[in-house]
């Protein structure tokens, strides 16, 4: 084994890109590298933790969580863990798939209604110009245009809500990034990280379960609105 690794009994205290060198190195896992198998996963490794958000495109996703698949398929043994961790890979990769389905509805759905809001902001303004050139007409129709101009304060309101929506999620997506970067450098247990609907069931509430030592690294973040923040002990 790497030198360290020997008495390792648990997954948080391996040092995976030492392991994936050591196999990359050793000629007992010579057959892993036909087809550059080794190199591929390693490369993937890197790529994910160099990137400032943990994420990959579409492409780069689905590519490497198949060579990470056909390795375990590879290293596959009769052995009861061996087969439960190929299990909970598959079973990742379907948690994902679920993931990005929603991710794409969801965009798809503030796309629609973000035309929607620009539709009937045009059919608003074109109206109105119609009616300043049409006094009398204007005057006629004055609770109407009243009306109107209720409707568009309501449909300026909603546009700044949802982008002050997009902007909320991606800080507490960098937020999140950064606990767990940071419990990962210091070999701390990860936070847990659980949303519920809040008692109207409109909204939810972000919980966060995290070691005690983070709370140290959480003074020097700033506060993030709508997220609540669990101080439970994670030993």
């Amino acid at each position: 084994m790497p030198r360290g690794q020997s008495g390792h009994r648990r997954f948080e205290e391996f040092d995976i890109a030492a392991i994936l060198n050591f196999m990359a190195q050793c000629k007992h896992f010579k057959k892993f590298h036909q087809g550059q198998l080794m190199t591929k996963v390693i490369n993937l490794r890197n790529t994910v933790m160099h990137s400032p958000e943990f994420r990959l495109n579409k492409e780069k996703m689905s590519n490497g969580r198949n060579n990470v698949l056909l390795l375990l398929t590879c290293l596959y043994t009769p052995d009861h863990d061996m087969s439960n961790i190929l299990k909970y890979c598959v079973m990742v990769q379907l948690k994902l798939l679920k993931l990005f389905i929603c991710c794409i509805l969801l965009e798809r759905e503030q796309q629609a209604l973000k035309e929607k809001i620009e539709f009937l902001a045009q059919r608003y303004d074109g109206m109105k110009n119609f009616l300043d050139q049409n006094k009398d007409l204007l005057e006629s129709l004055r609770p109407q245009v009243n009306r109107l101009n209720e409707i568009q304060e309501t449909v300026e309101k909603h546009e700044f809500q949802l982008d002050n929506l997009n902007n909320r999620v991606g800080n507490l997506e960098k937020f999140k990034n950064h606990l767990i970067e940071q419990a990962r450098k210091r070999k701390w247990p990860e936070p847990l990280f659980t949303e519920e609907l809040d008692a109207n069931g409109k909204g939810s509430v972000t919980s966060i379960i995290f070691n005690v030592y983070l709370l140290q690294e959480l003074r020097c973040l700033h506060t993030f609105k709508g997220v609540l923040i669990n101080t439970q002990n994670t030993f």
